[in-house]
């Protein structure tokens, strides 16, 4: 009997299978909005916390799935990046803009300083996925009323992006593990929402495949701060 050939491989099926997933998924996400939002009427006290149960384990689910898709991109050189020159600090301040609500939720002082007028030379998207990963997990390991900051200037043919926070901070030893694969960060205390272990070994295979370094500095309860380099813009 001769095997049967879908011209599915065994890398192309996971993928596919992840895309098939993201549809219905969007669309539970897209509802549960609806009833958080309580367009259809009010929800009591109850029936708000069951749809704020499935809107965070979807989102998680969803974030999981792009990873995964990102991930096998990565492994496989496939990854591609659409480079396009574009101001440093609107894009900073939009992707700050989009953790904000975050941070109020835990009073979370959060601001960013761009030094001087710069041009980055990248994938705006990536450039995105890169900071909001970051700034997410500033803000999930910052406890209440802590501080966060995001700060880039040009230095040498490089725009460097930093972002601190006033969180638990991280031991030396775990300093080059946190980029691992599937790692979880330690002192996470349990009203945290487990990560997915792959957005910092994500970020950091997008930032080397643009020719930038990503590094981290932490010690425990003085907080951490990542800085990576992206190619600045040539005049």
């Amino acid at each position: 009997v001769q095997p049967r050939n879908d011209g599915l491989t065994q890398d192309s099926f996971p993928a596919g299978v992840s895309h098939e997933l993201r549809g219905p998924l969007h669309t539970i996400i897209g509802f549960a909005d609806l009833l958080a939002e309580e367009v259809k009427g009010s929800l009591n006290r109850d029936q708000q916390r069951f749809v704020q149960h499935i809107l965070s384990d979807s989102q998680h689910l969803l974030e999981l799935i792009n990873n995964y898709l990102d991930l096998g991109k990565i492994q496989a050189g496939r990854l591609q990046l659409r480079r396009e020159i574009f101001d440093t600090s609107a894009a900073i301040e939009e992707a700050v803009s989009s953790v904000r609500p975050q941070a109020q939720d835990k009073s979370l002082h959060l601001e960013a300083s761009v030094a001087g007028s710069q041009a980055l030379h990248a994938d705006p998207l990536r450039f995105r996925q890169i900071l909001c990963n970051l700034l997410s997990n500033a803000i999930k390991f910052t406890p209440e009323g802590g501080r966060i900051r995001v700060d880039a200037a040009r230095r040498d043919g490089f725009i460097e992006i930093a972002v601190s926070d006033t969180g638990i901070g991280i031991p030396k030893e775990q300093h080059e593990a946190v980029f691992d694969r599937f790692h979880q960060a330690g002192g996470a205390t349990d009203s945290m929402q487990p990560g997915t272990g792959l957005g910092l070994s994500i970020t950091r295979a997008i930032v080397e495949q643009h020719g930038g370094r990503i590094r981290l500095e932490s010690e425990p309860g003085k907080g951490s701060r990542f800085t990576f380099t992206l190619p600045a813009a040539q005049p």
